[in-house]
């Protein structure tokens, strides 16, 4: 053990330069409350850590002064500086806070060409505007991020429609937009977004005026545009704003978060993407919800509709969307391209899944040349937060895929089942489960003791057991 622990430091400080930072990545000097930084275990770690530039690239607003001049001094040969504005709304006045981002200011602006990623997130609309000339002082480089929004609740205060009157020509690669901040850009900055986030969740009284900006700018990233999440939209109203139709034709991943069915089919039919791979929808109603449910069951006409417009997508996750089973059968029914497929807190009816087990003929015949199978290039499922789900149909599923061998589909890999009522689960299912997939993950819940108010006082009680089988290796986290 002694010439362990002698000959380790050694094998770490030899560690290539990238292997190295990243090692120490989350261990260095930043962490001010920390009782022991790594440059104080040995004059060989402090030497070999404060010349690791790309640890010291990380700037923010709330670090004293000193500090930031210190990182910034020790990173001067990187050209990736990580800049955080977004001041902590600790105990301050209005006036202190731009005093303080205009400190900041002073002190990143002769920097300004080495910044890669920029975050501006603010709980006054007057401190983002005070620190807009840091995004000005940028010109037009390039960005890996630029994080930018009014963490702020627009319902309950009363925010202007101001314009920060700087035209912002920066090109980021990565945009994240929080609260609909206004602002003016330059088109030549929407050309260079590839991966686009928008947010809304803190602006939703001023829902139509920033979606339909939204999709204005689309237009001008059409062709670049790779990854694309929206969160919190209303798209309510969007059929009369919208115009041309979108061919976003580099787009393959979209994520619609804490969406409503209100105009999402006008969304549809105003959007086209012939590269989509993955789907994540997140209804916005909550699962419990019966009035919700209600209303969802009648949205399912947009889900079906994208994934027949995207026959291609080989990965599709939806949460919180109560549908008929008919209806789930619709939607697998058109998705032959699936490797991947996740259903969360949709309360599944015993046979929703059911195509999932069946083959069906492509013509009136029963000839086996004709047979065609659901989702046949399904690798992955995954059900969570489903108490109402049985381990039988889960091993029904995978029986009937991983059985006998079957032309043209492929065998499922993974399975992952989180969240169901332990009183639902067989062990017999999971053992069949855990020897014919290669990883097997089980998370169950009891439904019977969480309802207890003793249970929930008794700080030994686990509600939760989870599962994990990989390859020949068991892995059994609560008893």
């Amino acid at each position: 053990m002694e010439g362990i622990t002698k000959s380790s430091p050694n094998l770490l400080l030899d560690a290539p330069p990238e292997l190295l930072s990243s090692i120490l990545l989350l261990a260095n000097d930043r962490d001010v409350n920390a009782t022991l930084t790594v440059s104080q275990v040995s004059q060989q770690l402090r030497h070999t850590v404060i010349h690791l530039p790309l640890l010291w690239t990380t700037i923010d607003i709330n670090f004293p002064m000193e500090r930031n001049a210190i990182y910034m001094e020790r990173s001067a040969d990187v050209l990736a500086l990580d800049i955080h504005t977004s001041l902590l709304p600790w105990p301050m006045t209005v006036e202190e806070g731009v005093d303080r981002i205009q400190q900041f200011q002073s002190l990143v602006e002769p920097e300004a060409h080495r910044i890669r990623d920029l975050h501006m997130n603010f709980v006054d609309w007057r401190w983002l505007h005070a620190a807009m000339p840091i995004l000005a002082s940028i010109g037009n480089r390039k960005l890996r991020l630029l994080d930018i929004g009014l963490l702020n609740d627009y319902d309950k205060i009363q925010v202007p429609r101001w314009s920060c009157g700087i035209a912002v020509s920066c090109q980021p690669q990565t945009l994240r937009l929080r609260g609909a901040p206004a602002w003016d850009a330059e088109d030549g900055f929407w050309e260079k977004v590839e991966n686009l986030y928008v947010d809304s969740q803190f602006s939703q009284s001023a829902s139509s005026d920033p979606i339909a900006a939204q999709i204005e700018r689309l237009g001008l990233m059409q062709g670049v545009v790779r990854s694309i999440e929206f969160s919190d939209l209303h798209f309510s109203g969007l059929a009369g704003v919208v115009g041309n139709l979108l061919v976003l034709t580099a787009l393959t991943h979209l994520k619609l978060c804490r969406v409503n069915g209100l105009g999402l089919n006008a969304l549809w039919r105003q959007i086209l993407t012939p590269q989509l791979e993955s789907l994540t929808m997140v209804y916005n109603a909550e699962p419990w919800d019966e009035t919700s449910n209600h209303e969802c069951i009648g949205d399912a006409s947009f889900i079906l509709g994208i994934v027949q417009a995207n026959p291609q997508l080989s990965s599709l996750d939806l949460t919180n969307f109560q549908l008929e089973p008919t209806q789930w059968h619709q939607i697998l029914g058109d998705s032959g391209n699936l490797s991947r497929l996740r259903i969360a807190g949709s309360s599944l009816e015993y046979n929703s899944l059911a195509p999932l087990t069946e083959r069906h003929w492509d013509i009136a015949t029963t000839d086996p040349i004709n047979v065609r199978y659901y989702c046949p290039l399904l690798t992955h499922l995954a059900l969570e937060n489903d108490v109402s789900l049985q381990s039988n149909v889960v091993w029904d599923i995978v029986s009937s895929r991983n059985g006998a061998e079957h032309p043209g589909r492929t065998k499922l890999r993974s399975v992952i089942i989180r969240g169901v009522d332990v009183d639902n689960v067989r062990d017999g299912d999971v053992r069949k489960i855990c020897d014919a997939v290669g990883h097997f993950v089980l998370e169950t819940y009891d439904v019977y003791q969480s309802g207890s108010e003793e249970a929930i006082d008794d700080d030994d009680s686990e509600y939760f057991s989870e599962l994990e089988v990989s390859g020949d290796e068991w892995y059994k986290h609560v008893d």
